[in-house]
């Protein structure tokens, strides 16, 4: 598995991760593990809590899987799920998720 930073360079990927709070885009690649400090913008949590995947059964597509304590949320439209620890769910352009606190935007490029 490849790091964020290695991975920086994959601009030309179709979707990718938006934190407002950092202002930062994470593109969407799979075997990518994300971890705290780059949710958070710092270099104090460097712990794996997240990872992409290509998605099992819909090509070009890609899920999340929780690899935290932590149950996350996740907003789709009206719709509000879980993710529990372990546990995957597909991406969505324009879907949100909720990582410790921090609000997670789901993007496509243009």
């Amino acid at each position: 598995l490849k790091s964020i930073e290695e991975y920086q360079k994959a601009k030309n990927s179709r979707y990718y991760l938006y934190i407002k709070k950092t202002d930062t885009s994470i593109s969407i690649v799979d075997n990518l593990k994300i971890s705290l400090s780059d949710i958070e913008g710092n270099d104090q949590n460097s712990f794996p809590i997240a990872q992409i995947e290509s998605h099992p059964k819909k090509r070009g597509a890609y899920i999340i899987r929780n690899l935290s304590d932590e149950t996350w949320k996740y907003k789709v439209g009206e719709d509000t799920y879980t993710i529990e620890p372990q546990k995957a769910r597909a991406l969505i352009p324009n879907g949100v998720l909720e990582i410790s606190g921090i609000k997670v935007k789901v993007k496509e490029r243009k």
